[in-house]
C-alpha cells in the first residue's frame, strides 16, 4: 500500500511540474536492501554494539531483540545509521523496548541508539521511554560522536 501511495505522489508531482505536457512516466521501484544485523566492537572505545542495515520492518525488531540479548558489556551501541527504509509501527517499537528491558534487567546496560532520520528517531525515542520506565538508561543520538560524548559525560 505504501509503495502505491508513493507512486501516486510521484505521478502527481510529474504532472504538477509540467501540467501542459502530461506524459506517462516509467516508475522504477528500488529493491529494498535486505535487513542485516552485524556485531561491532569499537577498538578505540571498547564499546560493543550492533550495526543495523537495510529495511527495518516488524520482523526486524524481533531479530534485533534476539541480537541484543546476546550482547555483552555495560554500554551497548545500536547504530541505525545504515537503515535504508522503515516500515514499522510505534507499537512494534514499543514491544521491542519492552523485550529489550526484560533481557537487560539483570545486566542493566546503557543503550546508545544512533539514528540520523526523523521517523526512526521517533520510534527509538519510544524504545528509550520504555527503557526509562524500567529504570534502564538509554539515549537516542543523531551521530556516533554525539553518543560517545554523552556517554563520557554521564559515566558513573
Amino acid at each position: 500500500m505504501l509503495v502505491n501511495q508513493q507512486c501516486v505522489i510521484l505521478i502527481q508531482l510529474v504532472i504538477t511540474m509540467n501540467p501542459s505536457r502530461p506524459r506517462a512516466t516509467r516508475i522504477q521501484h528500488a529493491v529494498p536492501e535486505p535487513f542485516t544485523i552485524s556485531p561491532h566492537q569499537d577498538t578505540k572505545t571498547g564499546l560493543t554494539g550492533l550495526q543495523i542495515r537495510g529495511l527495518l520492518d516488524h520482523n526486524g525488531w524481533s531479530e534485533l531483540g534476539k541480537a541484543c540479548a546476546n550482547l555483552r558489556g555495560r554500554h551497548r551501541l545500536l547504530d541505525f545509521s545504515s537503515v535504508t527504509q522503515c516500515h514499522t509501527s510505534l507499537e512494534e517499537a514499543a514491544a521491542f523496548g519492552r523485550d529489550l528491558a526484560r533481557s537487560a534487567a539483570k545486566d542493566r546496560p546503557i543503550h546508545l541508539m544512533v539514528v540520523p532520520g526523523d521517523l526512526l528517531s521517533g520510534l527509538c525515542r519510544m524504545v528509550q521511554m520504555t527503557l526509562d520506565s524500567a529504570c534502564l538508561s538509554a539515549g537516542v543520538f543523531r551521530t556516533v560522536p554525539a553518543a560517545l560524548l554523552w556517554l563520557e559525560q554521564n559515566r558513573s
